[in-house]
């Protein structure tokens, strides 16, 4: 595979989660300053502070974008999956400046997020056949996986595809083989929506308040010009890919003793107690089944890397830094 990198200007997303996102939005709007030009300031600066630079991957049909390590420290690189919203720097900016120093890091833009897209049939295959290509064209012969939500299945994807590439597993937030039909109806249900891409999808700006709702405990207040721009920038795109990729997620289902688990170190499994896209019980039974050591956050919902990220990094560096993880549970009241 030819290795064809350019650098390119980022226009980074908000992830659903990002609180502090949204209040920022709301500044920057009253201030009269760009909000896009602001916002991709503002992330671009800390992912430059944390020394990563953006590339792109043009592979067949996939371009790939994607941020690395300059520098980076000797280690295993890690791979950090963003969820079904925004983009890698929007879910992950908060982590950056405390995982740098500690690992390699290679943060991309999944498949019809942000600026990465192809001409592929949409399915979370294509998903992790992607981030595997992204490892070749780095010459990466394995990674540590940090992944939420909807990125955790593209984890398991890819452990399904290629389970020599995979090591350590950070799963926040995402019940990966454990998800089935029943879960999406339950899920839907619980939100008062027909179908899941009813819930993930925003078809206007009016519909993004129902999305913070969603996935925070306390989401803020999006005057309607922000909600505007912010979705004309940033949720407007990929909408019949995204609904493909959501259809595509239980026929996907993949079971725990198809996959080489038993293998793996012992995964860290991350939940937020009040998360109500995923329930706890999901957590529960994940860590479960993969005996993985489980951090529960008990003020936080579906982003404990946003709702309580001093104490989200925290943990997720004890994990790295520890020669030999065990199973356990740890209990994080709030803050």
């Amino acid at each position: 595979m030819p290795r064809t990198l350019a650098t390119h200007t980022r226009r980074p997303a908000p992830s659903l989660g990002l609180v502090r996102a949204s209040v920022l939005a709301a500044s920057l709007l009253w201030s009269g300053c760009s909000l896009r030009r602001s916002m991709e300031r503002t992330l671009v600066r800390k992912a430059d502070h944390a020394g990563l630079e953006a590339t792109v991957l043009h592979a067949g049909d996939v371009d790939l974008h994607y941020f690395r390590s300059t520098d980076p420290p000797a280690g295993r690189p890690l791979l950090i999956i963003h969820g079904f919203g925004g983009d890698a720097l929007s879910n992950w900016s908060g982590q950056l400046e405390a995982l740098a120093p500690v690992r390699p890091l290679l943060l991309p833009d999944l498949l019809w997020f942000g600026q990465s897209a192809s001409s592929a049939e949409p399915t979370l295959r294509a998903q992790a056949g992607a981030m595997l290509a992204m490892l070749d064209h780095e010459e990466i012969p394995e990674v540590d996986i940090m992944a939420i939500s909807y990125g955790g299945f593209v984890a398991f994807g890819m452990l399904e595809l290629d389970p020599d590439r995979v090591g350590r597993l950070i799963l926040v937030d995402t019940p990966g083989p454990l998800f089935s039909s029943a879960d999406v109806q339950d899920m839907v249900e619980r939100h008062g929506v027909d179908r899941a891409d009813g819930l993930f999808i925003a078809d206007g700006p009016e519909d993004l308040q129902h999305l913070f709702q969603a996935v925070m405990l306390d989401p803020p207040k999006l005057p309607g010009p922000v909600a505007k721009a912010m979705y004309a920038q940033w949720f407007s795109a990929h909408h019949d890919e995204q609904r493909a990729l959501l259809a595509d997620l239980p026929r996907q289902r993949m079971l725990l003793d198809h996959l080489p688990v038993d293998e793996l170190p012992v995964p860290l499994v991350v939940w937020g107690a009040e998360d109500r896209i995923f329930p706890l019980s999901a957590g529960e039974a994940l860590a479960d089944a993969l005996d993985a050591h489980l951090v529960v956050f008990h003020d936080a919902a579906h982003a404990p890397n946003f709702e309580q990220r001093k104490a989200f990094n925290d943990a997720v560096r004890a994990y790295l830094e520890a020669p030999d993880p065990q199973p356990g549970r740890t209990d994080v009241p709030p803050q």
